[in-house]
């Protein structure tokens, strides 16, 4: 794993547990990216990419994951990158608590049928009222809405034009929410047993919302998701992960940052992570 920067500047300070995992390589240009050796286990940080920045180096430069540096947040964000690089097994496995495995606040809940949603809502904003934070509460709520909907309604929905044809949920097999919390941030998951979520198809659609506009995307496409419900998503949250093991399983995680204003939270630098097996 490495870690690579646009400068040195935002290299300095990381702690020495991380560096004896990670090498750094600053680098001044982000196009340098391209030609690193092992892009898929190295993470670029960056601090002033916009979110269409991001989508497209890591559509156009074969780069898996941005981070952003949110100088209160970084250190707990390179270190739940450090795990995700290190052990991606681990992440399919055990979803938001392999991310923050030192958290006092965990919750798991499973589904597999659409009548199950209100009580799982319930559940969740429980969880998030801990924090005691109307904006992570309605950015928790947000997040479970589309999230739920991609695992109960669209996941089998792609799967089938993949020719699965069986529908997992109609078998007993279940759906996952995790949802954590350190000092710092909450973070869901949500996970679906048929990994059918497409990551370049998914960016490719993310980028035609910040280059086009959600209104203009909404009218182009006749069929199929447009993307809208990940850049809400993403709107509500610091990082978003994408993990897919082809035909097999997703898990999504939104990480939200506590501890801070409505102004503060708008100001957040956006990360975003791809992990394929």
């Amino acid at each position: 794993m490495k870690i690579l920067s646009q400068g040195s500047e935002l290299l300095k300070g990381i702690p020495k547990e991380i560096l004896d995992l990670a090498p750094t390589t600053p680098l001044i240009d982000i196009k340098d990216i391209s030609t690193a050796k092992s892009p898929a286990t190295s993470i670029f940080v960056a601090s002033e990419l916009e979110p269409l920045q991001i989508v497209e180096h890591i559509l156009d430069q074969s780069i898996s994951s941005v981070l952003q540096m949110n100088k209160k947040y970084f250190l707990e964000d390179l270190k739940m990158l450090a795990r995700l690089k290190q052990d991606s097994e681990g992440y399919f496995k055990n979803y938001a608590g392999h991310l923050f495995p030192d958290t006092a606040e965990k919750i798991i809940l499973e589904f597999g049928h659409a009548n199950e949603k209100e009580q799982l809502r319930a559940k969740i904003l429980e969880f998030a009222q801990k924090t005691k934070s109307q904006s992570v509460v309605e950015s928790t709520q947000a997040i479970f809405e589309e999230l739920y909907m991609n695992a109960i309604l669209d996941a089998p929905k792609e799967a089938l034009k993949r020719n699965q044809k069986m529908n997992h949920y109609d078998q007993g097999v279940k759906a996952t929410f995790c949802l954590v919390r350190s000092d710092l941030q909450l973070a869901i998951s949500c996970s679906d047993p048929y990994g059918s979520l497409d990551c370049q198809k998914f960016l490719k659609r993310l980028r035609e919302i910040y280059q086009k506009g959600a209104g203009q995307v909404i009218n182009l496409k006749k069929e199929g998701g447009a993307g809208i419900g990940c850049s809400l998503m993403w709107e509500n949250s610091a990082s978003i992960i994408l993990g897919v093991i082809p035909n097999k399983k997703t898990v999504v995680t939104c990480v939200i940052p506590l501890g801070l204003s409505n102004r503060q939270r708008a100001e957040v630098k956006k990360s975003l992570h791809l992990v394929e097996l």
